[in-house]
């Protein structure tokens, strides 16, 4: 066999390798990067474009009384990202979560020694975001963060004591009928619709220009989304609220759809108000005190 036979044939040889760990290769699969934090500071991940959830997951070593914060922005700041403190010493107890957009700020006083990590998630994926972390953690804080705790634990004693009139004044969602970052056929958007059921019966109020339907399109560059503004019927029934897009739309698989509720936008005939401030992550919404904006975000399946 001469030497242009060989070359050849190793050509051939490693052109089908290749193929084959290419298609053996998911296209799209979870991120989840992982980093151990030895001292406070600023970090800077980058969070590439995925269809999947995406997760940072800051791996910290503290000792008991210690408390520490974490302030996250991100690039495009419009996305939503949740972010939460768990004590891997206790089984992975949650002691601070918090939900929003660009930028955020948490924080938790930790009660035993050893690991604890800070979870950022991004629920799905799309755009590639950059990711900046301010981390800081300080014993000086310990009686700060008790009197803020002490704080915020008679002001939760007050609010849900058994002062009816107070417990009655306002009124949360209670229940979705999606999953929140999760996906729904095309049937039961279409069909059946989604629905919003509060803790108490709805009052006369005017929801019309108070809730907001998007649906997110690829856009002209990519890695980017455009969201556009999708038009619905609406009913109210008891504690419950049914919407239904006004028209079926012919989209690709696995586009996010977001709602908004702007407490600011709703009349409220009879009661003085709702309590919405939150997502569909945590339920019941809200934050004890009436206004604030509820947000959810799911994907439509084919």
């Amino acid at each position: 066999m001469n030497r242009s036979t060989n070359i050849n044939t190793r050509f051939i040889v490693v052109f089908f390798l290749s193929l084959y760990f290419l298609s053996a290769a998911p296209v799209w699969s979870d991120i989840e990067i992982r980093k151990r934090v030895e001292r406070p500071g600023e970090l800077q991940i980058l969070l590439p474009y995925s269809r999947e959830k995406r997760a940072v997951r800051l791996e910290l070593s503290l000792f008991a009384g210690t408390c520490v914060s974490a302030i996250a922005s991100w690039n495009p700041g419009d996305r939503n990202l949740s972010a939460r403190i768990l004590s891997r010493v206790k089984n992975d107890r949650e002691l601070s979560n918090i939900y929003g957009q660009s930028p955020i700020a948490m924080g938790a006083a930790v009660d035993s020694d050893g690991l604890h990590e800070i979870v950022l998630e991004d629920a799905r994926g799309g755009d590639t975001v950059l990711l900046t972390i301010q981390i800081s953690w300080s014993e000086a804080l310990k009686e700060t963060a008790r009197k803020i705790r002490n704080v915020r634990e008679e002001a939760e004693r007050i609010f849900y004591s058994s002062d009816t009139t107070q417990q009655n004044h306002l009124n949360r969602i209670e229940w979705i009928s999606w999953p929140e970052g999760g996906t729904i056929s095309r049937n039961e958007l279409f069909g059946k619709g989604l629905t919003i059921r509060f803790e108490h019966e709805l009052s006369a109020l005017q929801f019309s220009q108070g809730i907001r339907l998007e649906i997110g399109l690829t856009g002209t560059q990519h890695g980017l989304t455009r969201y556009e503004e999708v038009l619905f019927t609406l009913k109210q029934s008891g504690k419950e609220l049914s919407l239904k897009p006004s028209t079926t739309l012919f989209v690709p698989k696995n586009v996010p759809l977001r709602i908004y509720i702007d407490s600011e936008l709703i009349r409220d005939f009879e009661r003085a108000g709702l309590d919405l401030e939150g997502s569909g992550f945590k339920l019941p919404s809200g934050d004890g005190r009436a206004g604030g904006i509820f947000r959810s975000q799911f994907f439509l399946k084919n």
